[in-house]
């Protein structure tokens, strides 16, 4: 049983946030919630610049999993290209300045470029507490006739991960195992760190992190009515061996489901999962942040038994689609070895509150009934 045990209340002004690869602007629309004031927000929050190219490695995504025997690593290494030059990609992956694997391919008819590779006796990566975190460093490298044009490259921690749901005396469980360990997942709740979220700092992000794991904290939970954060955020999250459970920016809302919304929806979620699909410490994505209990206060359709999504549009809970069919198939084609959960709280179509299944959302541990008592 996972418990999210929060501190904030409330319903948003602003409850979207666009994908942070994009120039983003809301021109003076206040935005808060009751863990801080409500302020005005103006003008692009993220870097702006120009970049001129001929060509570039547009992307690149590592697959992989983990043997059951923990003993060795496979999959593909697949490079995407920007650009009118470069006939082949090479690939190389290291672990502290060791080449394990290099190769190389040309480019296919679709910019693409991939390769196979395997590493023997891998070393894994771990929670704090559990073990160590290392690190892997990959990276491509688009040449033309032997002359290397754009590189880059990515670190990665090789982990198996599994969202264990199996029934017991009480329900159905719900807590992860981490290379075949067992993880107690104690931790807190990720609010943005500033109501102007600019003045953030790698270095105060590492700070806020560090206090956590000093702590004895495992797990972060990125919560839905904030932001996707910096890349720094989820670097040092790898490096601290901080996992992350990562909800989709829903939070507290019916959220409409008509066909330009939702393809808004679809780029800025494959936008974020590509970002983020590397990063060890990614352990779970929830679709949203309490917009089934929305669902619940409002009495809205939700007819756990229909299965077909088309239908779930022509409900007063249109949303339903986006939490159940668009974002789980985003996951799957993007973040495969990721577990994906519909939302927070969420218990297999029974109420949201629900103690024995799924996670949920405790309040009465600082208001309502003042009480806090749940099997365990």
């Amino acid at each position: 049983m996972a418990i999210w045990l929060d501190w904030r209340r409330g319903k948003p002004s602003i409850i979207c946030e666009s994908c942070t690869d994009f120039v983003t602007s809301f021109a003076n629309v206040p935005s808060g919630w009751d863990w801080g004031p409500i302020l005005t927000t103006c003008g692009p929050w993220k870097e702006v610049r120009l970049e001129n190219y001929h060509a570039r490695v547009d992307d690149l995504r590592i697959d992989y999993a983990v043997d059951q025997s923990l003993t060795k690593v496979s999959g593909k290494i697949i490079a995407t290209i920007e650009g009118n030059l470069g006939d082949k990609v090479n690939f190389s992956a290291s672990l502290d300045g060791k080449e394990v694997f290099r190769g190389s391919a040309d480019l296919d008819d679709q910019q693409t470029s991939q390769v196979e590779f395997q590493v023997n006796d891998p070393k894994l990566w771990y929670p704090h507490g559990y073990g160590k975190q290392p690190l892997y460093t990959v990276t491509a490298t688009l040449a033309h006739q032997e002359k290397d044009l754009h590189s880059i490259s990515k670190r990665t921690g090789f982990r198996h991960t599994e969202l264990v749901q199996e029934p017991d005396s009480v329900g159905k469980t719900f807590y992860f195992r981490i290379n075949g360990v067992d993880v107690f997942c104690g931790g807190s709740d990720w609010i943005p760190a500033d109501s102007f979220t600019p003045r953030i700092s790698e270095d105060r992000y590492r700070k806020w992190l560090q206090m956590m794991v000093d702590g004895y904290q495992v797990m972060i939970r990125v919560w839905g009515g904030g932001i996707w954060e910096d890349d720094a955020f989820y670097d040092i999250c790898d490096e601290l061996g901080v996992m992350i459970w990562q909800d989709f920016m829903f939070g507290c809302g019916n959220y409409p489901a008509y066909p330009e919304i939702l393809e808004s929806i679809q780029k800025e979620c494959v936008c974020q999962t590509k970002r983020l699909s590397h990063h060890p410490s990614m352990t779970i994505y929830a679709g949203n942040n309490e917009d089934y209990q929305v669902q619940e206060s409002y009495q809205l359709t939700y007819d756990y038994e229909d299965k077909d999504p088309s239908n779930w549009l022509k409900t007063d809970f249109p949303a339903r689609y986006i939490y159940e069919k668009l974002l789980p198939d985003v996951v799957a084609a993007h973040s495969p070895h990721t577990p994906y959960h519909p939302g927070s709280p969420w218990g297999d179509g029974l109420v949201s509150s629900n103690p024995t299944v799924g996670d949920m959302h405790q309040w009465n541990v600082w208001h309502g009934t003042q009480v806090f008592a749940i099997h365990l």
